[in-house]
């Protein structure tokens, strides 16, 4: 369970993560439903224009902003029973134009009549949209309430691991240093030499100085 020290951290924590607040930043964001919401792809039929698909997603991204996956999930909701309460309105009309034109009549209660149950059945499809469309706006609004209610439930995104820095190389050691060519021969000449230590060994590994 959470102590209180924590509660508070995630409380103050939860006030910088209430979303964009400039205008570029709320226009990135209502173009995240092309990267993460619903394919446009699968929604829209081949005599639908795509174009109006893509705005009215990135309308209801705008004004709604979800912040969570459950508020993004009711918000692709919303876009598609909008979507639909569009389709089913243009299959309306085309079901009373089609009728016309197999009876060859405008008389449209002559039409209603034979063809009452596909035109009936086209306006309930419409109003079951409309019917979905109000109860999710009703739980996106009270997901978004609870949100700000309780601020500190939302999940704060990780920070970046760091590697830890690479220690610096060790410089090198003086009993790793070559010996001097001029060293090496005088030891080879002299046998009787007296024995180097490491420390002595790397003065005499130096060049002598150049008589003036």
């Amino acid at each position: 369970m959470a102590s209180e020290k924590q509660i508070a951290a995630n409380r103050e924590n939860a006030k910088h993560c209430t979303g964009p607040r400039s205008e570029a930043g709320k226009a990135r964001s209502s173009q995240n439903a092309f990267k993460t919401g619903i394919d446009a792809k699968s929604e829209v039929m081949a005599c639908e224009n795509p174009g109006e698909h893509d705005e009215l997603i990135a309308s209801f991204r705008t004004f709604y902003m979800p912040l969570t996956p459950e508020e993004s999930s009711f918000v692709d909701a919303l876009i598609r029973h909008e979507w639909l309460s569009r389709r089913y309105i243009c299959v309306e009309a085309a079901c009373w134009d089609q009728s016309m034109i197999d009876m060859d009549t405008r008389a449209l209660g002559r039409v209603f009549v034979q063809h009452s149950q596909t035109l009936t059945r086209a306006n309930r499809l419409y109003h079951a949209s409309r019917r979905a469309f109000a109860a999710t706006l009703k739980q996106l609004r009270e997901s978004q309430a609870r949100r700000r209610a309780h601020p500190e439930e939302i999940p704060m995104e990780p920070e970046p691991e760091t590697l830890p820095e690479a220690d610096p190389p060790e410089p090198p050691r003086s009993e790793d240093k070559p010996l001097n060519p001029k060293l090496v021969s005088f030891l080879q000449i002299h046998d009787d030499a007296p024995a180097t230590t490491p420390d002595t060994r790397a003065e005499i590994n130096e060049d002598p100085p150049k008589a003036a």
